[in-house]
């Protein structure tokens, strides 16, 4: 904790071993060296018009003048909003800071714990396993969370938004890097290019894998979050949604598939997920899946709304009209797997599905429904 004492005690925060990295003001300087203060004595939270008064005089009205270095701190990323609302801070009149609350940003309370901000990236070696590259790899994605949520608060030129992307193309490079020195293949690579994924697919694929290993809440998992990640502005957001729909290489290809549910204001969202063969596939490369094939009357024994009947006559031993006879007849002819096989080969019925038939017999009793 060096670097943290030796800034609140120093008379002129100028002359500390940080200040070179804050590329701030003086008066920028003695805002985050008074919060600093505050919160080793417990006061996590500021409000702007309390740390003002302190350190510029009031009388002539002269701390109104040093909300613009509030807002210059707020833009650095030193210094962050105690707000549930995603304002960006152009769209923020000086004088609207004045009785908000601040407190110190992870990031500055890390410069003030290291003394430097220096990502820390693996050595240039080759991956050891599958495990060691998702590694870097959800690593990257957790950098792109990271921009997507500084998108709602700052400008895209913003230093905050500007440290994160350098940190970002840094991991980039050196995954790159590290792939190409590994002998062994990689299993997620070798997928990526067999299914000529390009970054923004590769990016939500990564996303969606991230989710199912972390067993998250399943934030990133809604089509918009999914978007965001991989959309600079409004443009490309409109642009990117082409890749989560039908005719969209991941979803047309069965690469991620997706759950619809009723929104509470009645919308539709979707869910995406990776379906089990490819999730097997990438998280145990060298073990073969075992398919358990679920029968109809397993699933019947272990519930008790439905009753198994195994028939002991033939359609041919029941007196039937003709007329009926022939619509039993057609919905037999819609369950044959030869028939069914040959619709989906034929592009009439969708590959994915399965059966599809669903037949209700009504009529008193006696009339041969249950024959």
């Amino acid at each position: 904790m060096k670097h943290l004492i030796e800034f609140i005690e120093s008379k002129d925060c100028q002359k500390t071993n940080i200040f070179a990295q804050l590329k701030c003001t003086k008066d920028e300087c003695l805002i985050l060296q008074q919060m600093t203060k505050e919160l080793v004595a417990g006061n996590e939270d500021t409000l702007v018009l309390d740390v003002l008064s302190t350190l510029f005089c009031v009388k002539n009205y002269n701390h109104l003048s040093k909300l613009v270095n509030i807002r210059n701190l707020l833009e650095l990323g030193w210094v962050v909003q105690n707000s549930f609302l995603h304002i960006k801070l152009n769209d923020v009149a000086n004088l609207e800071l004045l009785n908000g609350s601040i407190s110190l940003s992870g990031t500055f309370l890390k410069l003030l714990e290291d003394g430097e901000l220096n990502l820390e990236l693996p050595e240039v070696g080759p991956y050891a396993d599958h495990l060691e590259y998702l590694k870097d790899q959800f690593f990257r994605i957790e950098l792109h969370q990271k921009l997507v949520s500084m998108k709602h608060s700052y400008t895209q030129n913003s230093p905050n938004i500007n440290r994160v992307r350098n940190k970002l193309n840094l991991l980039e490079k050196r995954i790159i890097e590290r792939i190409e020195v590994t002998q062994n293949s990689i299993e997620l690579e070798k997928f990526f290019k067999e299914n000529l994924l390009n970054e923004k697919e590769q990016i939500i694929f990564l996303t969606l894998l991230k989710e199912e290993y972390s067993g998250t809440d399943d934030n990133f998992r809604d089509m918009n979050a999914l978007i965001d990640l991989v959309s600079f502005d409004e443009y490309e957001r409109i642009k990117n949604r082409a890749i989560l729909e039908e005719s969209g290489k991941l979803i047309e290809s069965g690469i991620i598939d997706y759950d619809e549910m009723l929104t509470p204001f009645g919308g539709i969202s979707r869910n995406f997920f990776i379906p089990e063969d490819i999730l097997h596939k990438i998280m145990h490369p060298q073990k073969k899946k075992k398919r358990t094939k679920i029968k109809l009357d397993m699933l019947v024994k272990e519930q008790d709304i439905f009753e198994f009947v195994e028939p002991k006559t033939s359609l041919e031993d029941v007196v039937l009209h003709p007329s009926t006879k022939e619509i039993l007849e057609r919905l037999l002819k819609q369950v044959d797997t030869k028939v069914v096989n040959l619709l989906k080969e034929w592009g009439i019925k969708d590959k994915k599905r399965g059966l599809e038939a669903r037949i209700m017999f009504y009529g008193p009793p006696g009339t041969g429904k249950t024959m």
